[in-house]
């Protein structure tokens, strides 16, 4: 038996024994952990990843000695290394958002910046998409890398792809590996909204990483209204964002909590509501977080 499933055999114990610890566990878990495993050894389809992400806003006096302990077992695991995965719909606002909170971040001047993972693609340019200086600062697509074809993408060192809109996304293997301290957070638009915890799960168990999730949503109505806003989209590719907009947002709809569950941080960002006041939610959340596996998951912690 390895140090993981030592350590996860010694909570399942705890948390049985400890009525407050098996009612908090139980809520995240979905199953009744005052008689069931926690955690399922020599099996790395748990809920770690998931509760990982939790650890930072659990803040109880009751709950310090189980913090602790899974502080210790994600640290072993992670180093403190993290991505931000910014979900949404298209036209939700994800990008734009996304390069406030890092402008955000860099005023704060407080270490908890975030790098963009490379994202590869085989989507066209965007007006100036990385080719200005804010673009390749502040903005998701300002690390984008232009691919002609699946194969010229494919050819690159790529991992977790997926399809929308017609195009191909991949994210860059180097950037997820690397231990390197420019690297040690990242953060990333991503767009399959259905394989949201599977991914979640790749990005803890291949790539060592606490993988945080927001949930950028709107109604129908305001997607509809940026999309064909956009004058930089053809006619056909507005029609076929609108299409799979709404698509993703009935699909959000119809799972309802039980899908926003997925989700660390679930922002509504309407027509009726203030984008800076969602840029600091964001901010405050990110900051936060990276903070927290700064001061408790480092290495040197």
């Amino acid at each position: 038996m390895d140090a993981k499933d030592r350590v996860k055999l010694g909570l399942n114990v705890i948390i049985k024994k400890k009525p407050y610890l098996a009612g908090l566990v139980s809520s995240l878990t979905g199953k009744d952990c005052s008689t069931e495993d926690a955690f399922v050894l020599e099996n790395n389809q748990d809920v770690l990843p998931f509760i990982s992400t939790f650890l930072p806003r659990l803040d109880t006096p009751e709950s310090s000695d189980l913090k602790s302990v899974l502080s210790e077992l994600i640290k072993k695991k992670t180093d403190g290394k993290t991505i931000f995965l910014i979900c949404g719909a298209s036209a939700a606002g994800k990008d734009t958002l996304a390069s406030l909170v890092k402008e955000n971040l860099y005023d704060k001047n407080e270490n908890t910046e975030y790098l963009y993972c490379t994202k590869y693609t085989t989507r066209e340019r965007r007006a100036n998409e990385g080719l200005d200086e804010y673009s390749k600062k502040l903005e998701p697509s300002g690390n984008y890398v232009y691919c002609k074809t699946l194969e010229e993408m494919n050819s690159f060192e790529v991992d977790l792809e997926y399809s929308l809109y017609g195009c191909h996304y991949s994210l860059c293997k180097k950037d997820l590996s690397s231990s390197e301290a420019s690297h040690q957070h990242l953060a990333c638009i991503y767009g399959k909204l259905e394989n949201i915890a599977k991914i979640k799960q790749e990005l803890f168990d291949k790539y060592n990483r606490i993988p945080f999730s927001i949930l950028i949503k709107a109604p129908i109505e305001s997607h509809s209204h940026r999309i064909n806003g956009r004058h930089t989209m053809s006619k056909s590719e507005k029609s076929d964002r609108v299409r799979e907009m709404e698509r993703q947002s009935r699909f959000i709809k119809s799972k309802g909590h039980e899908f926003e569950a997925n989700f660390d941080l679930v922002v509504n960002n309407g027509n009726d509501e203030r984008l800076s006041d969602n840029a600091n939610l964001i901010t405050e959340f990110i900051h936060e977080s990276i903070l927290w596996a700064n001061k408790a998951l480092k290495p040197d912690s």
